[in-house]
């Protein structure tokens, strides 16, 4: 996604399970949390610079591909391909981590018309 100076950028966001257990140590509780942990601009957006970057970064924040359920990315070729994407490299790494298409993105693209359109 581009910004306002027609930079274009990767959002990381990540979703995440807390389990609440009781004072015995039981599980009582699972809190889902979203957490927005920063824009990345993006020079190349091939599939192999995607993934790099992708994968520093989750390196470097101290979280592990392997506990990975689920992906979620716009339906750009490079992130949604179902052959030769970014969802498809991770999943080669982490066949756990589901790709689900972020239809908030959808939602946003057709805001953005209707707003043009009225304007």
């Amino acid at each position: 996604m581009q910004d306002i100076s027609k930079v274009d950028q990767l959002s990381e966001i990540y979703r995440y399970c807390v389990i609440e257990k009781d004072e015995y140590g039981n599980p009582k509780n699972v809190c889902v949390k979203k957490t927005f942990l920063a824009f990345h601009e993006v020079v190349d957006q091939s599939v192999s610079s995607l993934s790099e970057l992708m994968l520093q970064n989750i390196v470097k924040k101290g979280l592990s591909i392997a506990k990975c359920r689920g992906q979620g990315y716009d339906g750009a070729a490079n992130m949604s391909d179902m052959y030769n994407a970014l969802h498809k490299t991770i999943k080669d790494i982490e066949p756990s981590a589901a790709y689900v298409h972020c239809s908030a993105h959808n939602l946003n693209l057709v805001v953005n018309d209707v707003v043009k359109e009225i304007k």
